[in-house]
């Protein structure tokens, strides 16, 4: 469980902090360089502390020893000038770096020293601030009922203070709180009603977030169909995000594993493989340890032993490497944090003797300057006094006649944008119209054509073809030669499969009961023809809520169902077959299944059948798969909306 709560915590520390641009870290590096030296005065070294934290928000998040160290040199710097809001704000990144980096007890002491700050001085901001990262830190130590208290504290300040990102970030991750407690009843309420919230702020880069936290929720209550649902919004949101593509291939690898769960071991190694080739790019060696293990599942629920073995030798070693480096970066860590306090230490020391000396030598030069400069400064002002107070009377009276102008342009102004709003408005609902009749007569068009040729085939070709036939039976077969006998009923035959042929194209044109009954009435009278021959039995289901209104997309389906039956008679050599349309989980799914050869005998990939049956598919926004049986082949065509 642990893992899923890290991971989000991940994506919440990347959401948090500014965006990482090398331009613009040199720019705030020059700036920095160009500020006059440390301890020159108050508003320079407060400017120099806003700028050091500003510099270590845009350093990469793999450089987070590096960001510590600066905001430790802000605290520094900030305690010495006693300035109380810039103590707060460094104590609080230096402890949302450390518990980012996972040392949470030293995290958690800075969080403390930043609250305690915070609350003296009334910075509000930072009290819900705080109150966040503390929740985040006692939930990954275990300590649910801290960790409970710090988050409903701070959602409820940030709601005080408007702020609805942090406020819906901070409900999330106290939902998360709930998940890592195995609370899923609990935990599934706070991401709904974050997504929910959402839909009103819109408030971008967040919903990727609710979903995948959902989708985890629902996983682990074994509810396989509600999470993968929530995890495949998930890819249609991130799908067209080149910024945040680890975090797809996160979410990837969860639909990955939710197939496995389900059993659909072709699915998930299909994904897993797409997975692989977005690892090449934007992945980690902790992303492709858990690659390693999905294939390891893979292969042991499909009782693939040699290649079982593979992948879980694999993740053995990288698992290995990964804890070495950890444990040698906290050694690190440690070595560095104690060369660092003995430095400070030091440095602190020799400012302050410094300090005191420049001190003194100011303290007697400055009050002698003081004094003279006092005395000319006060003539000086005296004089300048009366000029500015004619100058500023001046001034104001320019003002109110300005003030008039521009109230008078503004109502001006006001009226032209009525004006055009509503001629755009006007323009605007003209365009729909114009569009809906453009639709509706290319709809009327196709269905007169397909009328035509209907027409064309039955009355000039199938009248041209009957004759034939009819000619073709006055021979009289009693005077032909065995073999002038033989070709004459083979000639005869075909020419009554062409002329039924014929008829058939025509009627499936536009059958009369499409335009009658429907779509459902039309399948059903086909359907009926064909069992009528006694060659094959086919049943069907057809649910009403599931048939689509639009009579162009009634048609599309029709003959969807005809390209996919069509098959079955000619390829299938099947006994039965059976046809259903019908909605699951908002989907609307076609079916049909046969118990005939299965996919080999039938399945014509470069025929132009199964062009015709993708391209139509393709035209409704629709994804077909072909499912081998036990007998026989299964077809599935999902459509998400028509």
């Amino acid at each position: 469980m642990k893992k899923y709560f890290w991971l989000w915590m991940l994506v919440l520390c990347a959401i948090g902090a500014h965006a990482q641009s090398p331009r613009k870290l040199d720019s705030l590096r020059t700036v920095l360089a160009q500020l006059p030296p440390e301890g020159s005065s108050y508003a320079s070294d407060t400017m120099r502390v806003r700028v050091l934290c500003e510099v270590a928000q845009q350093m990469p998040l793999i450089q987070i020893d590096s960001t510590i160290k600066i905001f430790e040199k802000s605290l520094l710097i900030c305690q010495q000038i006693k300035w109380h809001l810039g103590e707060c704000m460094s104590n609080y990144y230096i402890g949302y770096y450390q518990v980012g980096k996972n040392d949470l007890m030293k995290g958690i002491d800075y969080l403390y020293k930043s609250l305690a700050i915070a609350e003296k001085e009334h910075l509000t901001f930072y009290i819900a601030r705080n109150n966040k990262t503390l929740g985040d830190a006692y939930s990954n130590l275990g300590s649910y009922g801290k960790a409970t208290k710090h988050l409903k504290a701070s959602v409820k300040i940030f709601a005080a203070l408007k702020n609805k990102r942090e406020e819906l970030l901070a409900m999330n991750n106290l939902g998360l709180v709930y998940f890592d407690k195995a609370d899923y009843k609990t935990s599934i309420p706070y991401f709904k009603q974050c997504l929910n919230e959402n839909k009103t702020a819109q408030i971008d880069n967040l919903d990727d977030i609710f979903l995948a936290n959902l989708g985890a929720s629902y996983r682990e209550m074994g509810n396989l169909d509600e999470a993968l649902q929530e995890l495949i919004q998930v890819e249609d949101i991130l799908k067209n995000k080149p910024r945040y593509q680890y975090r797809r291939l996160l979410n990837l690898l969860s639909i990955a594993n939710v197939w496995l769960s389900k059993g659909a071991f072709v699915k998930a190694e299909l994904l897993l493989k797409q997975i692989e080739e977005l690892q090449l790019k934007e992945g980690t060696e902790i992303s492709q340890k858990d690659i390693y293990k999905a294939y390891l599942e893979l292969y042991k629920k499909t009782k693939n032993a040699p290649l079982a073995l593979e992948y879980y030798e694999k993740y053995i070693v990288l698992d290995k490497k990964l804890t070495q480096q950890d444990q040698q970066h906290r050694i690190e860590n440690l070595q560095a944090g104690f060369d660092n306090e003995k430095k400070e230490s030091e440095i602190l020391l020799l400012n302050q003797n410094v300090k005191q000396e420049i001190l003194l030598k100011n303290i007697f030069t400055g009050g002698a300057i003081f004094l003279f400069l006092f005395a000319v400064l006060f003539w000086r002002n005296s004089q300048k006094l009366s000029k500015q107070n004619k100058i500023i009377e001046e001034q104001r009276l320019e003002l109110q006649s300005t003030n008039s102008q521009l109230e008078t342009l503004n109502h001006g102004l006001e009226q032209k944008v009525q004006e055009r709003t509503s001629e755009l408005q006007h323009a605007n609902e003209t365009l729909i119209r114009k569009n809906e009749e453009i639709v509706l007569a290319m709809v009327e068009g196709q269905t007169i054509e397909r009328k035509r040729v209907a027409s064309e085939l039955h009355d000039n070709l199938g009248a041209t073809l009957s004759a034939i036939k009819w000619r073709l039976e006055a021979i009289n077969g009693h005077n032909l030669t065995d073999k002038e006998r033989k070709i004459h009923e083979s000639t005869l035959e075909m020419m009554k499969g062409a002329y039924s042929e014929v008829r058939l194209i025509s009627h499936n044109l536009l059958p009369a009961e499409l335009e009658k009954g429907g779509f459902k009435g039309a399948l059903e009278k086909f359907i009926a023809d064909i069992n009528s021959s006694n060659k094959i039995n086919i049943t069907h289901t057809l649910e009403s809520e599931a048939i689509p209104t639009d009579k162009k997309i009634q048609l599309e389906l029709y003959s969807i169902a005809l390209e996919l039956l069509n098959n079955v008679l000619k390829y299938s050599q099947a006994q039965n077959a059976h046809v259903a349309l019908y909605k699951q989980q908002g989907n609307v799914i076609f079916e049909v299944s046969d118990d005939g050869k299965g996919l080999d005998s039938q399945q014509q990939s470069n025929g132009m059948g199964t062009k015709n049956i993708e391209n139509r598919v393709q035209s409704l926004n629709g994804t077909i798969s072909y499912q081998p049986q036990l007998l026989g082949l299964k077809v599935e065509i999902y459509f998400s909306k028509f």
